[in-house]
């Protein structure tokens, strides 16, 4: 079955689920997808987390389509544009 976002929303909704290491920055290789790797080791996985958390409505360490790791780091870049005024 592969896995969609609308189920990855559905069992970050209906699932209880902790962090457990998702922000731990010696565990990042093994809670998240490698194409996001750069971005988490730039900026840390407590930002990315967080942004992506918001950006996607499940957690970022579900993503593993470029797709949604695009949308994540267009919203990570957002966030820090607004956050700097540019």
């Amino acid at each position: 079955m592969e896995k969609t976002t609308d189920h990855k929303r559905h069992v970050w909704e209906f699932f209880e689920m902790s962090l457990r290491g998702e922000v731990d920055p010696d565990e990042i290789q093994f809670h998240y997808h490698w194409i996001m790797f750069p971005m988490l080791d730039l900026l840390g996985p407590e930002l990315v987390y967080a942004v992506g958390l918001e950006a996607l409505k499940y957690p970022p360490t579900l993503v593993d389509t470029k797709p949604e790791a695009d949308q994540v780091e267009a919203a990570v870049i957002e966030f820090l544009e607004r956050k700097n005024g540019c």
